[in-house]
C-alpha cells in the first residue's frame, strides 16, 4: 500500500464487490435485468475502497473521471437507443 491505508478493509470491500458482481451476473443471465440496488452501492463503494487502499488524490480523481465518462457514455447510448431492446407492440 503506497500511502498506508487499511488492507483488511480494502479486502473486505473487494470481496463485497466480487459478491455483488457475481449476483449481478446471475441476475442478468436469469432475467436480463440489473436492478439499481446492485449498481448504486458498487459505484458508491469506490470512495471507501480508494481510501482504504491509501490511494493518492490523483488516482482517486482519475477513477472518478473514468466512472463519470462511462456513465455519460451509457446515458448517451440510452438516449440514442443503442443497446435498448426493441419493444413489441
Amino acid at each position: 500500500m503506497p500511502g498506508g491505508g487499511f488492507p483488511a478493509l480494502a479486502l473486505a470491500l473487494e470481496l463485497a464487490f466480487l459478491a455483488a458482481m457475481l449476483f449481478a451476473v446471475a441476475r442478468d443471465i436469469a432475467g436480463w435485468s440489473l436492478p439499481n440496488w446492485i449498481s448504486i452501492p458498487v459505484a458508491l463503494g469506490y470512495l471507501p475502497w480508494a481510501w482504504a487502499t491509501g490511494a493518492g488524490l490523483t488516482t482517486i480523481e482519475m477513477g472518478l473521471a473514468g466512472g463519470a465518462f462511462v456513465f455519460v457514455l451509457g446515458l448517451l447510448f440510452y438516449w440514442w437507443g443503442i443497446g435498448v431492446p426493441a419493444t413489441s407492440s
